[in-house]
């Protein structure tokens, strides 16, 4: 039993793998079904997201209307923006969790925009169940789900209790049985401290570097090594305090 990585990519990959059977064609279906169903709808969700972020400060119809068809053009050039991103093109050649974390996230912040327009019960459940998702997928997330909670209850009180309980909901079987696998209080995940010490180490560059990557890979515990990351990563700052903010922007 890991608690190292958020569970929801790997729960995707293993339903892949199901569906496909575990040959080595297996990466090819995985490749498949992330340019398909993770990366194809990168684009039309680009555009829908674009006209609700610029015409979202006008309350006027009119002048919605008036506006509508500068801001189509920006939700187009958006999308195709988004459609032909290099980037965007190979991740899915890759397993990682950004290619289903893009997605969720985009669609977080699509109902999020709703909610701000029209905080109905609906769409707050759904920015609350789809951001939950997001951070099941990569706990990174989790400081701009602060921030959009305070963000609703500073418009609209106490009915932006619906997002945050929704969320809260989602995560919590997680965590709670993360906690209980290490006996004592865990979060979605525990990689922050292997991650500092990789982006401090003397020998790094803040990205990922093979080298040092191995250092803490021989603890097997998850919560063992998230410490004893956190405390490398600490010492490592320390003894070079100067190089806190480059590795900092680098990473």
């Amino acid at each position: 039993p890991t608690s190292f990585r958020a569970p929801l990519y790997p729960a995707f990959l293993a339903l892949v793998y199901f569906v496909n059977g575990m040959d080595l064609s297996r990466f090819f279906a995985a490749r498949l079904a992330q340019a398909v169903l993770l990366g194809a709808p990168l684009a039309p969700l680009t555009y829908w997201v674009a006209k609700r972020l610029f015409l979202l400060p006008l309350s006027s119809s009119e002048v919605k209307e008036e506006r509508g068809r500068s801001v189509e053009k920006i939700a187009q050039v958006s999308a195709w923006v988004a459609a032909c991103y290099p980037m965007l093109l190979v991740y899915p050649l890759g397993l990682g969790t950004e290619n289903l974390f893009f997605i969720l996230l985009l669609s977080s912040f699509l109902f999020l925009l709703r909610s701000i327009e029209s905080p109905t019960t609906l769409h707050l459940l759904l920015a609350g169940f789809l951001l939950a998702l997001t951070a099941l997928t990569r706990s990174v997330i989790l400081p701009f789900v602060i921030f959009a909670f305070l963000f609703l209850w500073a418009g609209y009180g106490r009915r932006s209790l619906i997002f945050f309980f929704t969320f809260l909901f989602l995560i919590s079987p997680w965590m709670i049985r993360n906690s209980l696998l290490h006996r004592h209080p865990t979060g979605i995940e525990t990689s922050l401290g292997y991650n500092l010490s990789l982006g401090y180490h003397p020998e790094g560059d803040g990205s990922f570097v093979f080298g040092p990557s191995l250092d803490l890979l021989t603890i097997m515990d998850d919560s063992k090594r998230d410490r004893a990351g956190m405390v490398k990563a600490l010492e490592f700052i320390r003894a070079q305090p100067e190089r806190f903010i480059p590795l900092a922007v680098n990473r």
